[in-house]
């Protein structure tokens, strides 16, 4: 049987005024209940929580709350514990133990701005930014005033050649560092510091650059060589980037996106005519020397920088490339019913590029009055990745473009269907009297 609940309740505030106050709760008897509030009790006065056993730990909510209930519902006022301060309402489920917020491996993590010795070399930096260029004595003289070169480290150098302008500081810095041989030269404070002249159109002292790593032995990587070819080309030194993207290949490094965007557009400038036969043997050359699984994603790449560049023709000897030498094996798939361009492996570009193709085959198919399947399809696939979402936009947009009589399929997205009679009709308006079939 329950206990019965007395009729008044004492609890102790913090306040030290001492105030009656009646509420009543509402209930089956609507017992009324008399607060009384007077000066607080000491922390010693309060009964100490007893550590919980691991027999407890895992005990049923009721089974834990009797002590509670045992006191505070008891019919005895004076055995209730004093409440000192109002708890946080925080719940904690009582059968399992509380997580801890930090794992063990979880550390604090400083910047490196805090530490003293790079705040030094930020001081120092920003004191030979606001030194006078034109003072050749007193810009020395502020090197001079370089913290300890105990401390010199290779994060110190570069923080100071990277927060250096103009580029006649970073260069004079640079040759103030090597002359001194206060710290091993490497590629990254030469990449650094090329960068930097790029930014002044410094083509000469950056060759000069280049050949001094040459020299030394120091290793020229694809910053390096990007930085060298993407100078000339600001500079209209064109012969000089192709000089350098030449050298690249003969060293066996491959071209970064930037790299060959700055020689297109070279090649592009010059306007010259190079053979279909050359770009062939180009073309091998470099998959040759690339890792198979990036093949492919290298040909769409490349197929992407030529249609930015707006050469489209050249984008179309890429592509060809790519399927002859077997980077695309299932863009074509036929049956006796349906033929399917699947362009889901394909960049963006690359993905356009397909289509012109198949769209001037497929012309070329009707011209002949060649059979045709009933159905064509394009697949550009479907998911939630971005990628798949922009080249499914973009393939949209192009068809529309081209007017070309693909419709999206009602029933799978990224699907575009296409009958015989509509590509046919499509070609013979879109083409002179003279070239329609009879």
């Amino acid at each position: 049987m329950a206990t019965s609940l007395s009729s008044v309740i004492h609890i102790t505030f913090l306040d030290t005024k001492t105030t009656q106050r009646r509420f009543i709760i509402p209930s089956k008897s609507h017992r009324k209940f008399l607060t009384n509030s007077s000066k607080p009790t000491t922390p010693s006065d309060s009964p100490l929580t007893p550590p919980i056993s691991d027999n407890k730990k895992n005990a049923s909510l009721s089974d834990q709350l009797a002590s509670l209930a045992n006191t505070t519902l008891s019919t005895v006022p004076e055995n209730q514990p004093k409440v000192l301060s109002k708890p946080k309402p925080t719940w904690v489920n009582p059968t399992k133990a509380k997580r801890p917020v930090l794992s063990q491996q979880r550390h604090k993590r400083f910047s490196v701005s805090y530490s003293p010795q790079m705040r030094e070399f930020q001081r120092f930096a920003q004191r030979l930014n606001n030194c006078d260029l034109s003072s050749e004595e007193e810009f020395m003289s502020c090197l001079e005033e370089i913290p300890t070169t105990s401390s010199l480290s290779r994060e110190n150098v570069l923080l100071v050649l990277n927060s250096l302008k103009p580029w006649q500081k970073t260069h004079k810095f640079f040759n103030w560092i090597k002359t001194k041989d206060l710290i091993p030269m490497e590629t990254i404070f030469y990449n650094v510091t090329m960068k930097s002249l790029r930014f002044g159109r410094q083509f000469g002292i950056i060759e000069e650059l280049a050949h001094q790593m040459i020299d030394n032995g120091i290793e020229m990587d694809n910053i390096t060589y990007s930085t060298i070819i993407s100078c000339a080309k600001k500079c209209n030194l064109f012969d000089k980037a192709v000089h350098w993207f030449e050298k690249m290949y003969k060293m066996g490094l491959m071209p970064d996106e930037v790299t060959f965007s700055a020689i297109l557009d070279v090649y592009a400038r010059l306007d010259e005519e190079t053979s279909f036969e050359t770009v062939k043997e180009e073309f091998k050359a470099i998959m040759s020397n690339a890792a198979v699984e990036v093949r492919r994603p290298f040909c769409n790449c490349l197929i992407d920088i030529c249609r930015n560049k707006d050469l489209i023709e050249r984008a179309h000897e890429l592509l060809y490339l790519g399927t002859l030498y077997g980077f695309y094996p299932s863009l074509h798939n036929k049956t006796q019913y349906e033929w399917c361009l699947d362009v889901r492996t394909l960049s963006v570009g690359a993905a356009l590029t397909a289509l012109e193709e198949w769209m001037n085959t497929l012309a070329t198919i009707v011209k002949r009055e060649e059979a045709l399947p009933d159905l064509l399809l394009a697949q550009t696939g479907t998911g939630a990745h971005k990628f798949a979402h922009g080249l499914n936009i973009s393939f949209a947009s192009h068809l529309r473009k081209l007017a070309a009589p693909f419709r999206q399929s009602e029933d799978k997205v990224g699907c575009f269907i296409a009958t015989k009679e509509d590509l046919v009709s499509w070609v013979q308006s879109n083409l002179p009297s003279e070239f329609v079939a009879t």
